[in-house]
């Protein structure tokens, strides 16, 4: 029988272990299934984490070392007279996950099949743009691998690998995927380490995101995954970005885990969080863990590390700067295919005051912010010009019949042949106008948390985990992180600069475009890195709008 937090904690007799050695063997014991939530019925596989009752705390460990699980009297509670811990047996015996500390060999990408392919001229700051300019700083070669669709012939993908990739000294490969999907967070559905000496991925069992519908979606690719060398199928859900790794400062040969609460949500609501935190570290070979949840919407926002200097970056978020406040107001305005409204020259007017007039009249900038808001969804924003002619002009010639046969399959290849410089401008055309649209809200976002009465959320727990990470031996970086708190009612996770990818001794850091406030970060970050490092920014404003940044959109695979 399977409990459910509907019912209760009851307990079945499901199982009876006989522990083979001295007064223990005929010791029973009882188990208690931990159900996972009923929002994500596939988040965690049946019976994988239980509660394990014994009538003593000595039969209990006995019963823990036998399985060589480790046992923590701290985590031992009462259940119906008797002596529980919980039991988890990891999906990979001895899997260590990489650390931080260990040097990269292998980046992992995943692109849109189509910007690749046609040899997307705009620069939006996807996935694509990113792994474009990040690796020609890097001068020692990795392997670089880049997941694409399978959608024409083998000379198509060697053509455009010389389009975006040319004189490039790094070894680029293709993972071709049959998974129509294309997810560009490669960070939340690999992890890699070790087990036995050899280099594996680990997967988790689904890439949920908050939502039973997008693991659903996204089941596919991790089936998929499942089957290439060197990858292996976790029994629990969870999301990359929300678990780090480092030697710790203090003590090397032991592996800290810096976690979010994110995946709890999927398997671990009847768990407490220190029990949570035994099963995370067990699955993923680690020794101590560090709670970093509620300060960021995955720990990659709050927190990056330098790990041989023993640093941190955290971000930490700015507010009250009317000079970022009148920059997002600009590039607004830049997005616009309207003339300024009043409403848009009423804020820029309210912006322009003294620092003081800027803090002394908040109610009345308030009111004028609202009003802006309002508008929004009479704004338009600027398409290509000629592009949607030159559409139809194809359509009536090529496939008048049906249009949509224009865009897949044998006609997309038709496409590529006939007419690639439409192609090309229609995909470029489509990203600029999908990353523009998201500009807006984001943009407000960005004003909005710079006005006088705006407070910063999560003051004190934020201090409080920096002292956390200053007592493990780490410096702290504060950086400052833009927008995006809950506070805000906007579903965007802002701007964080500790999103970044460090490779070496160079640390690539994501740009949304605001150049004057950015360059002053950017500047600030250098300022306080350790000599020798190199700081380059990287435009990513599509992964940025989109929730991400680089370390999101990167998988990273370590060696020794």
């Amino acid at each position: 029988m399977k409990t459910t937090l509907k019912t209760g904690i009851l307990y079945a007799l499901i199982g009876v272990f006989f522990i083979a050695a001295q007064s223990f063997a005929a010791t029973k014991f009882l188990i208690h299934e931990v159900a996972g939530d009923e929002d994500f019925p596939e988040g965690v596989e049946e019976g994988a984490i239980k509660f394990v009752c014994a009538e003593s705390e000595e039969a209990l460990s006995a019963l823990f070392r036998s399985k060589d699980l480790p046992f923590d009297p701290e985590l031992v509670k009462n259940r119906g007279g008797r002596k529980c811990h919980v039991w988890y047996e990891p999906s990979l015996k001895g899997f260590r996950a990489d650390a931080d500390n260990q040097t990269v060999e292998r980046l992992i990408y995943e692109v849109d099949t189509l910007s690749f392919l046609a040899g997307r001229t705009e620069i939006v700051g996807d996935s694509l743009d990113v792994v474009k300019e990040i690796l020609p700083y890097i001068e020692r070669p990795l392997e670089i691998t880049i997941g694409v669709n399978h959608a024409l012939e083998e000379i198509w993908y060697q053509d455009a690998l010389n389009l975006h990739f040319k004189d490039l000294h790094h070894s680029v490969v293709f993972r071709e995927k049959t998974a129509p999907e294309v997810n560009p967070w490669v960070q939340d559905f690999v992890k890699s380490g070790k087990a036995g000496g050899e280099s594996l991925l680990l997967l988790p069992r689904r890439l949920l995101e908050g939502s039973s519908e997008y693991g659903e979606k996204y089941c596919p690719l991790l089936d998929e995954l499942e089957t290439k060398k060197h990858c292996f199928r976790s029994k629990l859900s969870w999301e990359g970005g929300d678990i780090q790794f480092l030697k710790h400062p203090l003590n090397p040969g032991k592996t800290i885990l810096f976690y979010g609460d994110t995946a709890k949500n999927y398997w671990g609501k009847e768990l407490t969080k220190e029990e949570y935190a035994y099963v995370l570290m067990l699955e993923f070979g680690a020794d101590f863990a560090v709670d970093l949840s509620g300060l960021a919407p995955h720990i990659d926002y709050f927190v990056s590390f330098i790990p041989d200097e023993n640093t941190a970056l955290v971000s930490v978020p700015l507010t009250g700067s009317q000079g970022l406040a009148y920059s997002a107001l600009e590039a607004l305005g830049q997005r616009l295919n309207t003339p300024y409204t009043s409403e848009i020259m009423e804020m820029a007017k309210s912006l322009s005051v003294s620092a003081l007039e800027f803090r002394k009249e908040k109610s009345e900038i308030r009111k004028v912010m609202e009003q802006l808001k309002k508008t929004q969804s009479d704004w338009t924003v600027e398409e290509k010009v000629g592009i949607q002619k030159r559409l139809e002009s194809y359509i009536a010639r090529s496939c008048s019949e049906d249009p949509d046969d224009c865009f897949s399959g044998k006609s997309q290849e038709k496409m590529f042949q006939e007419d690639l410089s439409l192609l090309r401008d229609w995909i470029s055309s489509a990203a600029v106008l999908r990353t523009d649209v998201a500009m807006i809200p984001a943009l407000l976002s960005v004003i909005e948390s710079q006005l006088p009465d705006y407070k910063i959320p999560d003051i004190k727990l934020r201090e409080r985990k920096i002292a956390e990470l200053e007592a493990l031996g780490l410096k702290v970086i504060r950086v400052p992180r833009i927008a995006g708190d809950k506070s805000l009612e906007v579903p965007w996770s802002g701007i964080s600069y500790v999103n970044n990818l460090l490779v070496d001794k160079i640390l690539f850091v994501p740009s949304i475009g605001l150049p004057g406030i950015e360059n002053m970060i950017l500047d600030d970050i250098r300022s306080q890195m350790p000599k020798g490092y190199k700081v380059i920014p990287i435009y990513a404003r599509h992964l940025i709008l989109n929730n991400g940044g680089i370390h999101c959109a990167t998988g990273i695979v370590r060696g020794s």
